[in-house]
């Protein structure tokens, strides 16, 4: 579940990739922006202009809050710390799954780095709950793939089926292998 008002065009999850790096550690605006680059490269690039915009919608709206930090010789500079609010905000979006197929490989992935970092035991029923869904979507999809009488309609379906079951095989392989990847990134 997400925060409408929250919620971007183009990356929903933008924000609460924000909000998460920010629950882990408190930032100004550069160091989140490499942090962003440096984690997320893979599924997302935010540009410097996006991150001041989420930014500012995020501390209009309380979710975040920022203390200007007066430095020698160099402009001001802003920190910025998720507020309580911002805290439920980013652990609703964390707990629930990814509603939307195409915001899979960013929004989903992103729902794994964050679980990784703040609770890794917790990941394999995240997992489960992801894979549910998907099966939920899978079987409404089946269920009026045979309805749909033109081509296109039909090519769109066998897409969207596929692409679904590719996610919830990825899953159910991974949720195999998920103890042994967690020991193996964590050793003692």
């Amino acid at each position: 579940m997400t925060d409408v008002k929250l919620v971007q065009k183009g990356n929903p999850s933008l924000v609460y990739m924000i909000l998460g790096l920010l629950y882990i550690s408190d930032s100004h605006a550069y160091d989140l922006l490499k942090r962003l680059k440096d984690t997320f490269h893979q599924i997302w690039r935010p540009s410097q202009s996006q991150l001041y915009v989420v930014l500012s919608k995020l501390e209009k709206n309380q979710y975040i809050s920022s203390t200007v930090i007066i430095q020698d010789n160099r402009p001001p500079k802003k920190h910025f710390t998720i507020t309580e609010k911002g805290k439920e905000s980013f652990l609703r979006w964390l707990e629930s799954p990814t509603i939307r197929v195409k915001d899979m490989g960013s929004d989903f992935m992103a729902k794994l780095f964050f679980l990784s970092k703040i609770s890794p035991n917790s990941m394999g029923c995240f997992m489960e709950k992801q894979a549910t869904h998907l099966n939920i979507s899978l079987e409404r999809i089946l269920s009026i793939k045979g309805k749909s009488g033109d081509l296109f309609n039909k090519l769109v379906l066998s897409s969207k089926i596929h692409l679904i079951t590719s996610w919830i095989e990825w899953i159910n392989k991974i949720k195999m292998e998920l103890p042994q990847i967690i020991y193996e990134s964590n050793p003692t």
